[in-house]
């Protein structure tokens, strides 16, 4: 459903939780793809100032939505919150597991985008869990 994206990106932290636990009642709603990202990608970059993204994130993780789905350019939402600086995911989805030096079609890692936007506690982070530094 576009309209329940549009509001895990851009609506405060209460209403996209209600959100998407109106929107993931039917089990088909659980796995939707917007250019292919799911709305793990979607709240994993949601800023802080809107609430930050980790309570999506567990809330998807319980409903068995995978974590580390690529989108159409090879990117999971990793690399969507070590780009956009959310540290409380980063750490919440490199402890699920996640590929910490996954590549995407660009031939960049999570921890590029976390060095071009500046996010030097992402990237402290990303090498905790192991990430190469090479980018």
């Amino acid at each position: 459903d576009l309209q329940l994206f549009g509001v895990l990106a851009e609506a405060p932290q209460a209403e996209a939780l209600a959100a998407l636990e109106e929107g993931l009642e039917d089990a088909d709603a659980r796995h939707p793809e917007l250019h292919r990202r799911s709305y793990a990608h979607f709240a994993a970059s949601r800023p802080q100032h809107l609430g930050g993204g980790l309570a999506l994130l567990r809330r998807l993780q319980a409903l068995e939505v995978d974590l580390d789905a690529e989108d159409a350019v090879g990117q999971t939402p990793l690399f969507f919150a070590a780009r956009e600086g959310t540290f409380d995911c980063v750490d919440y989805l490199l402890r699920d597991k996640c590929d910490v030096d996954q590549l995407d079609r660009h031939g960049q890692t999570p921890i590029f985008y976390a060095a071009r936007e500046g996010h030097l506690n992402i990237m402290r982070l990303l090498r905790k869990f192991g990430a190469s530094p090479d980018v």
